[in-house]
């Protein structure tokens, strides 16, 4: 049958598009969402506070010029409290410098995401991939939780996730142009490179992940084999870099945390993350076997299934290492394996049906980014409620929101004034910590009171908690040595 031409709607879902149609819808969002966060200088955390002090802890060492893994230890790579020191010297030393290393990301994975899917994905799939991943990096939550569960800490995971989405794009779906000229060529190495070795700087789980599906990419990736020395080139210089003397001190940090039982290696817990996700990975299964049967009847290479298990398989790898216990963010490039299969295993020729199958492959990620701008749009709007929240207005924790809680209760019990009648007293909401965000700050905020008083200078003074955010919250230099997370498992040299 002869081939009808691409016309109509039909051509935004199979042709080719370009990177600057693709900026030029997408673009706005970007500076929009600029314009927003900039006119708001608030950070509202309704969810684990302290490890939003702990970020703010390490960028203020990185503040005082201490070198990272030396001065101050830790497991996480420095690229994270380095972004926010950055946010300290362009905006001031208050909580509002995570937004702006926030944002820094967010602009990076938009590029990198634009870059990536413009040279595979016609342009509807495109936006939505570029959505996805600008949306995991910019969201305030984290991966897992649920849309108003509002909270800066662990912003490493979401940038990890997008950034491991971007590279497995690179890895598994061959650009367009195989035969374009060489600098256009180098771009997919040379971007893959700089997400490693972010992902590295970051959190070094998604980095051993990156490069296990980098190693599965060399071998089921014809696109990838065909640029073997350039790959190979730049996989050299990433893992070069990974082992080069000066980033002994953090992989020391790095074996001292698997010592002291940081990494999870008991079948039962890696298991149990495998049974937390089984709705997602029924879904993911389902995808792997269309792939399959693809690649046996001769439509897709084997890179469509394989691609699709490795990506499931990073992701249930990295989450077994991970606090947030549920979400395979990553499981969501398998749809856009299967949508690049299906154009080119079933050609436009004007009709319908292909389209409604491309259609029915991109609901999924459709739906997650509709989840993310939904999360967005209720973040804002709560910050528009003062009246339900305890704001910081003064010090380094200026701008800084929590959910304001019932007054009096902890100073009541602490100076032994409390009767029957604080049995009758509930919090407005439920905590699975000791605390709540309210309660926490308002124990911060005390202490800030009283080390403000004349005679007390730093040094001598011990904080017992999983962080010390004291030096930051005081505007003190921090003291040196000793683990920026202070736990049954963390490590002190």
């Amino acid at each position: 049958m002869t081939e009808r031409p691409i016309n109509g709607w039909r051509r935004f879902f199979v042709a080719d598009t370009s990177w600057w149609l693709l900026l030029a819808l997408t673009g706005p969002l970007l500076v929009l969402r600029f314009v927003v966060v900039g006119q708001d200088t608030r950070v509202f955390s309704r969810e684990m506070v302290w490890d939003l002090l702990y970020l703010l802890g390490g960028a203020w060492h990185m503040h005082a010029g201490h070198v990272p893994h030396v001065d101050f230890h830790s497991e996480l790579g420095v690229l994270n409290f380095l972004l926010v020191d950055l946010g300290f010297k362009v905006v001031g030393t208050n909580v509002f410098a995570v937004m702006f290393a926030k944002a820094i990301v967010g602009v990076s994975i938009f590029i990198a995401a634009s870059v990536a899917s413009a040279r595979r994905l016609p342009l509807v799939p495109a936006i939505v991939f570029v959505l996805l991943t600008w949306g995991m990096a910019i969201l305030p939550t984290n991966v897992g939780q649920s849309v108003n569960e509002y909270t800066f800490a662990m912003s490493y995971n979401i940038y990890c996730w997008a950034a491991i989405s971007v590279l497995s794009l690179i890895l598994f779906v061959p650009p367009r142009r195989a035969a374009a000229p060489w600098p256009t060529r180098w771009i997919d190495p040379v971007l893959a490179g700089l997400l490693l070795v972010a992902m590295y700087y970051l959190k070094i789980t998604y980095f051993g992940a990156a490069v296990a599906e980098l190693a599965v990419a060399f071998v089921v990736c014809r696109h990838v084999r065909a640029m073997w020395r350039t790959w190979s080139a730049v996989t050299a210089v990433v893992l070069a870099n990974a082992v080069a003397p000066y980033n002994w001190p953090y992989l020391g940090d790095l074996m001292a945390a698997v010592q002291t039982g940081a990494a999870t290696t008991s079948p039962v817990s890696i298991l149990m993350t495998l049974f937390e996700n089984v709705d997602e990975l029924v879904i993911y299964a389902v995808a792997f076997l269309v792939g399959a049967m693809l690649w046996r009847s001769g439509r897709a290479s084997l890179r469509v299934p394989v691609g699709i298990a490795t990506c499931v398989a990073s992701a249930l790898a990295i989450l077994s290492q991970n606090t947030q216990g549920e979400d395979l963010p990553l499981g969501l490039v398998a749809a856009f394996i299967l949508y690049d299969c299906f154009r080119r295993a079933y050609p436009e020729t004007g009709g319908v049906r292909p389209v409604w199958v491309l259609l029915a492959v991109l609901v999924m990620p459709t739906a997650i980014v509709v989840k993310q701008g939904a999360s967005i749009v209720a973040y804002r709007l709560s910050m528009s409620r003062s009246e339900n929240l305890l704001l910081v207005d003064h010090g380094n924790l200026k701008g800084l929101a929590v959910p304001r809680d019932k007054d009096g209760l902890l100073t009541a019990f602490a100076d032994g004034r409390a009767d029957y009648t604080f049995l009758n007293r509930t919090r407005e909401a439920g905590t699975s910590e000791e605390l709540t965000q309210f309660e926490y700050i308002q124990t911060i905020l005390e202490a800030q009171a009283l080390l403000s008083k004349p005679g007390m200078t730093p040094g001598g003074i011990a904080v017992l908690d999983q962080v010390n955010p004291m030096p930051f919250v005081m505007n003190w230099p921090p003291p040196r040595g000793g683990s920026m997370w202070l736990s049954p498992r963390s490590t002190t040299s």
